[in-house]
């Protein structure tokens, strides 16, 4: 039977649930459940944060951009939302872009590239071995930065000091390290046959004595343009150069030249007696032992195959070193045992992943010059039509008097040569060529508003998108 408490009790538990209820029906969405951003507003919030890089020269972040954004478009949502926003838009906080990518499309880094790839391709079809010759440095803190661990399992101990540092020195090919050639010597040391940190001196001396000895036939030497491969022979004074220095460079080569003579005036008899390429000293002495060196383009350490032998060796003392302070005579015997344990097999598999990627250069190369050399420009249709009959009236009699004349249309060919006649040129109107997957690429061309402001219209044969 129901009596009067449990009623009681009934009524304040329906009474217990509409409170509930009304209070959830009350509830404020959350803050970014409301945000309502348009495509307008999301092409401000891209070009507020390209302002922030190009112009303000600060890193933007949330906090930075809510008070700009608040002023332009009235955001009155928090960074949490504003975070989620920029997600949807394509942004994401991640690891900086390296500058590299950018300085290996220089144009003077492609032109050497491409003869150091023409190059290097000859002298592979000639069936002359080539050896990639490198340095690098191994110390004691070289250990693996993530490892197993548990509570009671410490892992890997790691230091932030190197108290030892070896340098090694090596030079191999398909058919592996070249036995005899190997170098390795504890950098800073102050004695010994080799000390210091590597120099010009002391990679002259390697060469001299370890190198040419173990080279049996006349070989391909690739190497890279550090500063101690490129001791000059007979260097040219630069025009920042004391004035003995210009003096004794034209005397040396037979030049007449006085003391009172300005600066200025020595320079432009160097300039005129200036060498076309550098002659490097070490490759003298390669040369006169029947040796060829090439040297790799500026930033473009991946067409060396001995550079994955050196992350191998490091890969080998890093699974090795669990403590980050291994005495300097245990360190040796480690890159040395890298260094055996790098097979001949290995070596195949890095030289074949190299010419994979000079193929890959040389082709895209191609690719580059077919792509600019179908480049059509238009310049018929730049005319405005405010005078379309005369103009058709201008084009009829032009017709009649010389019919080989149609539409006027040129080929373009991209260079850095200005357009002296005052045209246009592409070279003032493009922002430039940028590398893209698969070895497509994109034409990026100036916009306002979405719209293209290339000048006349651009046609391209090849599958380009115009942007």
């Amino acid at each position: 039977m129901e009596g009067p408490a449990y009623k009681e009790r009934n009524e304040r538990l329906q009474r217990r649930r509409k409170c509930f209820v009304d209070t959830w029906k009350k509830r404020k969405r959350p803050d970014y459940r409301n945000a309502n951003v348009d495509d307008f507003d999301r092409r401000v919030i891209k070009d507020i944060i390209e302002d922030f890089y190009l112009n303000k020269k600060v890193v933007p972040s949330c906090k930075k951009l809510l008070p700009v954004l608040k002023e332009r478009i009235d955001f009155k949502w928090k960074a949490t939302t504003l975070r989620r926003i920029l997600k949807e838009m394509g942004f994401r906080w991640k690891k900086c872009a390296s500058r590299r990518k950018f300085l290996i499309e220089r144009e003077n880094i492609v032109n050497w590239r491409c003869r150091y790839l023409q190059t290097i391709r000859k002298l592979r079809e000639e069936g002359k071995p080539i050896l990639y010759l490198d340095e690098t440095w191994v110390d004691t803190n070289l250990t693996f930065r993530k490892c197993w661990q548990h509570k009671d399992v410490t892992g890997v101990l790691t230091t932030v000091n190197a108290s030892n540092r070896l340098i090694v020195v090596h030079l191999g090919g398909i058919n592996g390290f070249v036995e005899g050639c190997e170098l390795i010597y504890k950098a800073g040391t102050a004695t010994g046959d080799y000390h210091g940190q590597m120099n010009s001196n002391n990679f002259e001396k390697w060469v001299v004595e370890k190198v040419i000895p173990n080279l049996s036939t006349p070989s391909v030497i690739v190497m890279d343009n550090a500063p101690y491969h490129g001791k000059q022979l007979d260097k040219v004074p630069t025009k920042s150069a004391v004035k003995k220095e210009m003096l004794d460079y034209l005397r040396r080569h037979g030049v007449p030249c006085e003391e009172n003579m300005r600066k200025f005036t020595l320079f432009s008899l160097i300039e005129q007696i200036r060498p076309k390429q550098k002659v490097y000293q070490i490759d003298t002495i390669f040369a006169n032992h029947g040796h060829t060196v090439v040297r790799l383009p500026p930033y473009m350490c991946d067409l060396s195959a001995i550079e994955l032998a050196w992350s191998s060796v490091k890969n080998y003392v890093r699974s090795h070193n669990t403590t980050g302070d291994m005495s300097l005579k245990r360190l040796q015997e480690l890159v040395q045992e890298g260094l055996k344990s790098i097979t001949k097999e290995d070596w195949t598999g890095y030289c074949k992943h190299v010419s994979d990627i000079e193929n890959y250069y040389w082709e895209k190369e191609a690719i580059m010059e077919d792509v600019i050399d179908e480049f059509i420009i238009n310049v018929g249709d730049a005319d405005t039509s405010d005078d379309d009959s005369s103009d058709e009236s201008d084009d009829d009699s032009h017709n009649d008097s010389n019919t080989e004349d149609e539409d006027e249309k040129f080929f373009y060919v991209a260079s850095d040569d200005e357009d002296d006649d005052g045209d246009f040129s592409c070279d003032d109107e493009m922002e430039g060529i940028t590398e893209l997957e698969d070895s497509d690429y994109q034409l990026k061309c100036p916009s306002i508003d979405g719209n293209q402001a290339c000048g006349p219209t651009l046609t391209s044969k090849a599958n380009l998108e115009l942007n």
